[in-house]
């Protein structure tokens, strides 16, 4: 007796895309608009510290707005419809850069000064995954 197939389904999304708050343009609500207008899963990625570079205690703009991204995050969650993460990006000359996608929405901005601790931080202390930015980039880091 042959086994069944499941049936699959393809789901459509963004999770590394900028605003205002990085190098892009548009407010926090118009960027997930325009997501939930033809993706089924979203995350807008600030830049939110360069540990080693122009920004080792973070970025202020995304700092001072921090509880805005979340608010906006988990508003235009939809389970079923539309999903949203929270999350951001940590860059480093020395380790690459790195994107931070949190499960649960209202999770804290979290700075670390080394890849070693930002690791340990999403080991040990939230339901988060963290993802290279993309390979090959500064020459192989990440």
């Amino acid at each position: 007796m042959s086994e069944a197939v499941p049936d699959y389904q393809l789901y459509w999304g963004d999770i590394h895309n900028h605003n205002r708050f990085v190098c892009g343009q548009g407010s926090l609500e118009r960027s997930y608009e325009i997501a939930a207008s033809h993706l089924d899963f979203y995350a807008l990625t600030p830049h939110a510290q360069y540990c080693d570079g122009h920004a080792p205690d973070g970025y202020e703009l995304v700092k001072q707005n921090w509880t805005g991204i979340q608010k906006t995050a988990a508003e235009y969650n939809r389970p079923g419809q539309f999903t949203t993460f929270l999350a951001y990006e940590w860059h480093s000359h020395q380790w690459g850069h790195y994107c931070v996608y949190y499960e649960d929405d209202h999770q804290p901005l979290h700075l670390a000064m080394t890849l070693e601790r930002l690791q340990d931080y999403i080991r040990n202390h939230q339901r988060a995954i963290m993802v290279p930015h993309h390979i090959a980039y500064h020459n192989g880091i990440d």
